[in-house]
């Protein structure tokens, strides 16, 4: 999946839910009890997908080195990333898509849902994308 499919992927999936995926207490989730999905959320396949990535962030900022292997935060932002790239059919997740989807998933926790919209398309317009 390229980047304008993604954006595509996310903006329609978004603009249909039309609510934040998210605790009683306000937290983002990549998933809830109820079937919301966030930006990121909507775009991890369900084989692939995993509770224990509820909190993390898709960066590569730290997710490499020591403490790379078990339980460690580190160990599940890799197992994050590679669910992702897994849901998308690409080799692996670069410092240019982590930043990508990170603008994504910030509209969606970031942004009241009524303004997804005008963020949507400017999100477009700042990454020459198109809307479909």
């Amino acid at each position: 999946m390229n980047r304008q499919e993604v954006f595509n992927t996310v903006r329609k999936h978004l603009l249909k839910q039309n609510a934040k995926a998210e605790t009683w207490g306000g937290s983002c989730r990549y998933r809830t009890a109820e079937g919301l999905k966030c930006a990121v959320g909507c775009l991890i396949a369900s084989e692939h997908y995993h509770p224990d990535f509820e909190g993390l962030t898709p960066t590569l900022e730290g997710a490499e080195g020591e403490g790379a292997e078990g339980d460690s935060p580190i160990s599940r932002t890799k197992r994050l990333l590679r669910a992702i790239a897994d849901s998308l059919g690409i080799p692996e997740i670069t410092s240019e898509d982590a930043s990508f989807l990170k603008e994504l998933q910030s509209i969606h926790d970031d942004c009241v849902t009524h303004k997804w919209s005008a963020k949507l398309e400017e999100f477009a317009f700042m990454n020459n994308l198109s809307i479909d």
